[in-house]
Formats: C-alpha cells, sequence, structure tokens
C-alpha cells in the first residue's frame, strides 16, 4: 500500500482522496512536493528492499504478471511484465530517490521527511504508533498497473479453497505455527497469545537464562520486527 503523509501532501495543493493512480503521475506529484516542501523532503520513496523482493513482485503482479509458472519451479517474470516492473524499478532511482535500507526509509517516513511511501501492509500499526499524531498519516491501495492486476496476495472465491485458507491462517497465527516461525526466520511473533507460548521469542522477550545461541535464527534486522540479540 501507500503510506502517506498528508500534510506534506496539503502543501503542494493535493488531496489525499485526489492522489494519481500511476507511477509516472505518482513520481511527478513526489517532484512537485519536493520543490514546494523543501530539499530535506523525498516526494515519493518506493520500498524497494522490503523483505527482499516482495515490492518488486507486487509490481510485476500489478501488471498481471506472475513471479513462477504453474509449475512453480520456472521463472514466470521474464516476459514484458517483468521488464515493465524493471523499468518502473529504474524509474524511481533516475527520478533521485535515496538509496535507503528499508529502517532507514521507514525512520524517515515517520519523522516526516517522506510524503509517499510504498511499502508493506505489515507495517501499518507500527507506523501509526511511531508517528504519534505528528502529522495527518493516511494509507492508499497499491497502483494497479492494468485492470485485472493484483497483488501477490491471492484471494480465493471458491468455498473450499476459503475454508482450506482459514484454515492454514488459524494455524499460522496460533502458538505452533507462530513458534515454528520464530525458529526458522527470528521475525516477531505477531500473536500475543503466541508471544506468552512461544520458546524462542518468550525466551528473548522475558530475557530468561536460556542462551539465545540455541536459537540461530534470531538475529539482527532493525527495522524489520526481527527479534535481535
Amino acid at each position: 500500500m501507500l503510506y502517506v503523509n498528508a500534510d506534506l501532501l496539503a502543501k503542494a495543493g493535493v488531496d489525499v482522496s485526489a492522489l494519481p493512480k500511476t507511477w509516472p503521475e505518482l513520481l511527478a506529484l513526489g517532484k512537485t512536493i519536493e520543490a514546494k516542501a523543501g530539499t530535506a523532503v523525498t516526494g515519493l520513496y518506493y520500498q524497494w528492499e522490503q523483505t527482499g523482493n516482495w515490492l518488486f513482485q507486487s509490481l510485476v503482479t500489478s501488471k498481471s504478471g506472475r513471479i513462477l509458472k504453474a509449475d512453480g519451479c520456472s521463472i514466470a517474470f521474464d516476459d514484458a511484465n517483468g521488464m515493465w516492473a524493471l523499468k518502473t524499478l529504474e524509474a524511481f532511482g533516475r527520478s533521485g530517490m535515496p538509496n535507503l535500507g528499508i529502517g532507514q526509509a521507514r525512520q524517515s517516513f515517520v519523522a516526516g521527511n517522506i510524503a509517499i511511501s510504498a511499502d508493506s501492509s505489515s507495517y501499518v500499526a507500527a507506523a501509526e504508533r511511531q508517528i504519534g499524531g505528528r502529522f495527518q498519516f493516511k494509507t492508499v491501495a497499491f497502483p494497479l498497473a492494468v485492470a485485472d492486476g493484483r497483488l501477490p496476495a491471492v484471494f480465493a472465491k471458491d468455498a473450499e479453497r476459503q475454508k482450506a485458507a482459514w484454515k492454514y491462517v488459524k494455524f499460522t497465527t496460533g502458538p505452533v505455527g507462530q513458534t515454528a516461525m520464530v525458529n526458522a526466520t527470528g521475525y516477531m511473533p505477531g500473536n500475543e497469545i503466541a508471544r506468552e507460548n512461544a520458546g524462542p521469542a518468550r525466551h528473548f522477550l522475558c530475557k530468561e537464562s536460556q542462551p539465545l545461541d540455541q536459537y540461530p535464527a534470531i538475529t539482527v534486522a532493525d527495522g524489520m520486527g526481527v527479534l535481535s540479540r
């Protein structure tokens, strides 16, 4: 989604409800905001580093492209949709967008120095808390490049698939699934019950005597909600 500093947009005479729907228009708006708000402001930032390639996937699928073919093994973005996504990323760089790590970019946004930031929806709650009312914070849907474009997350319409998806969500957000996630990735559990029951997370958060060395996945990754030593 797009994270928006409505106060910076107001300086450029733009209302959030009238935000452009294409990346070239958003880039142009970003330059207008920079011109009116000052050199310390970045008009548009694209969180290219989010989880490795999540925001790249979002560009590809928003153009109705695919990352993998139906066999789940062959690359599918070596086509016109993938090239469009790469050219769009190139346009962000050529626009003068600073090259920031994910933690730096998020800190810059919550500090009020970025007007529009494309980022994962997983950061919304943390962003709102960190902003603390210093400016008017809004979110806007990620632009789809074509009418049948989509985001990497797939929403099933079939009743049986919906039932299976809900069963999977309940497992992954429960104590067992969240503990497996901590062991495999080091990510902070999002479920409060899971945090109370997940072994490695509990030891880390409660500073219990069990050594962290037995949990090699708990690593330093500032700004990503990951457990760090």
